[in-house]
């Protein structure tokens, strides 16, 4: 958490320096998809026919973290991840569903 509140604080530091005006929306989910989407389009991931998903950029199969709350649900087609964890499979951590649109 420390790690993305420095991050935060450079932004906005950033923001002050170039004087844009900092305006924040928690409510907006799709606008902050959006910047996650910007920033780590390179680690999408589509389901395939098996449940697994096959990344983008290098294409490898990858199972969601059974303790990510999307591997309880319906398994969205896209999805955005933060990283891998190598256990007895490839598994993708810090999961967000992403619409293809």
């Amino acid at each position: 958490m420390k790690r993305a509140r420095d991050i935060r604080d450079q932004l906005e530091g950033l923001l002050k320096k170039v004087k844009i005006e900092i305006v924040s929306n928690s409510s907006n989910l799709d606008a902050i998809k959006k910047a996650i989407t910007s920033g780590f389009f390179h680690h999408a991931a589509r389901l395939q026919k098996t449940g697994a998903y096959r990344t983008v950029k290098n294409p490898q199969t990858v199972h969601i973290h059974p303790s990510s709350g999307l591997a309880q649900a319906k398994l969205p087609r896209w999805v955005i991840y933060h990283e891998f964890v190598l256990t007895t499979k490839e598994y993708m951590r810090q999961v967000t569903e992403l619409k293809p649109n």
